[in-house]
C-alpha cells in the first residue's frame, strides 16, 4: 500500500485565477484550469488555463470563456483539448502550445442547454468524452467524436 509522507506546494495560481478544477501532463509541462468561478452552463465567467513546467514556473496563461472541466493533452496533434460548460451549452476550445494559439471554440452538433461533456479520452485513433447529467440518474454515458481528432472551430459529431 502506498503511503504519503509528504505533501508541498507545486504551483501558485497567477493573479485573480481560482478553483483549480483539472490537471494535464503534457511532455515536462503541466497544465492546470482555474475555472474562477465561471457557470458551468457558460452564461458566465471564463476560465485560465496556465501552462507550468515541472518546477512549478508558469511557462504561458491562456483565457477560455466559460467553466473549464475538462483539460487533456492530444498525443496525436500534441495540442491541448479544453471542455467547457459540462452543465450545458459545451464546447470545445483547442491549444496549440507550440504556436501559443487557442481555435474558436467548436460546438457540438446536438446541443442542449442542462447536459455537456466534461472529459475526453484519446485511445488507439478515436476521441471518447464523458456526457453528464444523464437523464436517467447514475446511467453515464460515453460518445465517439466522429469528426476527428483535431477539430478547428467546426461542429463536433458524436
Amino acid at each position: 500500500m502506498a503511503k504519503v509522507d509528504h505533501i508541498s506546494v507545486f504551483a501558485t495560481a497567477p493573479a485573480n485565477s481560482s478553483a483549480p478544477d483539472s490537471i494535464t501532463l503534457a511532455g515536462n509541462d503541466v497544465w492546470v484550469a482555474y475555472t474562477n468561478g465561471a457557470d458551468s452552463t457558460g452564461l458566465s465567467g471564463s476560465s485560465t488555463i496556465v501552462e507550468y513546467d515541472r518546477s512549478g514556473h508558469v511557462e504561458d496563461t491562456y483565457q477560455i470563456a466559460g467553466y473549464v472541466d475538462g483539460l487533456k493533452f492530444n498525443m496525436v496533434t500534441h495540442e491541448i483539448w479544453a471542455l467547457q460548460n459540462q452543465d450545458g451549452n459545451s464546447t470545445l476550445t483547442v491549444i496549440n502550445p507550440a504556436e501559443h494559439s487557442v481555435t474558436l471554440p467548436s460546438s457540438y452538433a446536438n446541443p442542449s442547454s442542462t447536459r455537456g461533456y466534461d472529459d475526453v479520452v484519446f485511445t488507439h485513433g478515436k476521441v471518447f468524452e464523458s456526457y453528464t447529467n444523464p437523464v436517467n440518474n447514475g446511467d453515464p454515458t460515453l460518445v465517439q467524436v466522429t469528426t476527428g481528432n483535431d477539430p478547428d472551430g467546426a461542429t463536433l459529431h458524436t
